[in-house]
C-alpha cells in the first residue's frame, strides 16, 4: 500500500546514517586503531623503568627434616632489588615511526570526513527523490482515476448511441497508459525507499531512524 510522504526529517536520517552506516563505523574503527598505533609509537620514545627483584631462603641442617624446618622458620633470607632506567637518545627510528603513525592518523581522519560528506549528500539526494516520487505517484494515481471515469462516461454515451467504438477505444487506451504510468511511478517510489534505507544504514540494522 502507498502512503504519501510530505516531509521527511532529513536531519534525523543523516544522524542515523552517521551512527549506523557500515562505512562510517569502519572509519571510526580505523581511527581508533590508528590512535592506538600512534600512542604505542609515542611510548617508544619515552624513558623506560624496569624493576627486578629476587629472593631466596637459606636453610642448613644435617638432615632433610631439619632443612625443611629452617625454611618454615625463615632462619635465613637473601633478597635483591634492581631498578633499570633507560632513556633513548637520538632514537631516529622511533621518531620516524611516530611521525609515520601521526600521518596515518591524519589520513584516517580525512578519509572519515570524506565519507561523512558523501553520506550527507546521498541522504539529501535520496530524500529529495523519495519526496518527488511520492508526489508523482499521487499525480499518476489521480490520472488513473480520471481516465477510468472518462472511460465509463464514454461507454455510457456509446450505450446510448451518442459515441462511437473508436472513441471508447481511445479512452480505453488512455486508461491503460495511465495505469502503466502509475505502476511505473509506484515501482520507482519503492526503489527510492529501499535506497533510502540503504544510504542511512537501516538495511544493516533493521531499525528505522
Amino acid at each position: 500500500p502507498f502512503a504519501p510522504i510530505a516531509d521527511i526529517p532529513v536531519d534525523e536520517k543523516v544522524f542515523f546514517a552517521m551512527q549506523h552506516r557500515p562505512d562510517i563505523v569502519q572509519s571510526q574503527l580505523a581511527i581508533a586503531s590508528q590512535e592506538i598505533a600512534r600512542d604505542v609509537a609515542h611510548n617508544q620514545r619515552l624513558p623506560r623503568v624496569d624493576l627486578q627483584g629476587a629472593a631466596s631462603v637459606n636453610a642448613f641442617a644435617k638432615d632433610a627434616d631439619s632443612s625443611f624446618t629452617g625454611i618454615k622458620d625463615a632462619e635465613g633470607y637473601n633478597w635483591s632489588l634492581s631498578l633499570k632506567f633507560t632513556y633513548p637518545l637520538g632514537n631516529r627510528a622511533a621518531n620516524n615511526e611516530l611521525q609515520r603513525q601521526q600521518l596515518l592518523l591524519q589520513q584516517a581522519l580525512l578519509d572519515q570526513r570524506k565519507i561523512q560528506r558523501t553520506v550527507v549528500r546521498q541522504v539529501f539526494q535520496t530524500v529529495r527523490d523519495v519526496e518527488t516520487l511520492s508526489k508523482r505517484v499521487e499525480v499518476t494515481r489521480a490520472a488513473t482515476v480520471l481516465a477510468r471515469i472518462q472511460l465509463e462516461a464514454e461507454q455510457e454515451k456509446f450505450r446510448l448511441g451518442l459515441s462511437t467504438s473508436f472513441n471508447v477505444l481511445q479512452f480505453q487506451t488512455q486508461l491503460t497508459t495511465a495505469r502503466t504510468e502509475e505502476t511505473r511511478a509506484l515501482s520507482d517510489y519503492n526503489v527510492a525507499l529501499g535506497k533510502l534505507d540503504q544510504v542511512t544504514g537501516t538495511l544493516q540494522y533493521g531499525a528505522k531512524p
